[in-house]
């Protein structure tokens, strides 16, 4: 995290190698200054029987970009990508994933969810490639958005490459706004309008939130959530 009022441009970057049986959860926070410019990536290769999770949470930045690589190199290698993603005023928040399956029997599941309020916009670009030689594959992929304003923008592109039989691929994408009848409900309660939006707001970040494993983790990215005023 940079100072707020500093322009500045940050271009992380990370290999990730899991050898054979090994296993990683991988949480990765872009909080960075509201006038920064952040440009990273993340490229991990898999080996067979191995599994990894990834968690990207990003809220913060002017501009941000995310990119994440997975190759499933070896037989029933794993790998699970999750992401929450804030974004207000003007922020632009830009994120493409790319998963391979080169081996057969590999799996993997995506689920990035994201929040948009104010003027700005935010971009995800998923794509699965299941190869000729990856056949008995699984892969998931599910983009869910929730905008908050009529001026906030969402541009959604699920994507599958097969070029195998026997798998078992699907992916998708939602986008929405705030439940009348949810938002009806909590105000009937005495609730006001505005604690009954920030209440739903957290309960669809802490449903992607919950699927970390390690607690720490959890309670980290909740905070940082909760903080974030949208």
């Amino acid at each position: 995290m940079g100072p707020s009022d500093v322009a500045y441009l940050e271009v992380p970057y990370s290999e990730l190698e899991l050898a054979q049986e090994a296993r990683l959860n991988y949480l990765r926070i872009q909080n960075e200054g509201a006038a920064s410019s952040h440009i990273g990536m993340v490229e991990a290769r898999v080996a067979a029987g191995a599994a990894l999770h990834t968690f990207v949470y990003t809220d913060g930045g002017r501009l941000s970009r995310f990119d994440l690589q997975i190759d499933l190199l070896g037989e029933k290698a794993e790998a699970r990508l999750d992401g929450l993603y804030l974004a207000t005023g003007s922020q632009h928040v830009d994120h493409h994933t790319v998963v391979r399956h080169l081996a057969p029997e590999a799996k993997s599941s995506q689920v990035y969810k994201g929040v948009i309020g104010g003027a700005a916009r935010a971009v995800f670009n998923g794509k699965i490639e299941v190869h000729s030689e990856a056949f008995q594959s699984e892969a998931r992929q599910l983009n869910k958005n929730l905008l908050l304003t009529p001026e906030a923008e969402i541009d959604t592109k699920p994507e599958l490459q097969i070029d195998t039989d026997d798998v078992k691929c699907s992916h998708g994408a939602t986008v929405g706004r705030l439940n009348a009848d949810e938002l009806f409900y909590l105000k009937s309660r005495g609730i006001a309008a505005g604690e009954a939006e920030k209440m739903l707001i957290a309960a669809y970040g802490r449903d992607v939130i919950s699927r970390m494993e390690d607690v720490k983790f959890r309670d980290l990215v909740l905070a940082l959530a909760e903080a974030k005023s949208l």
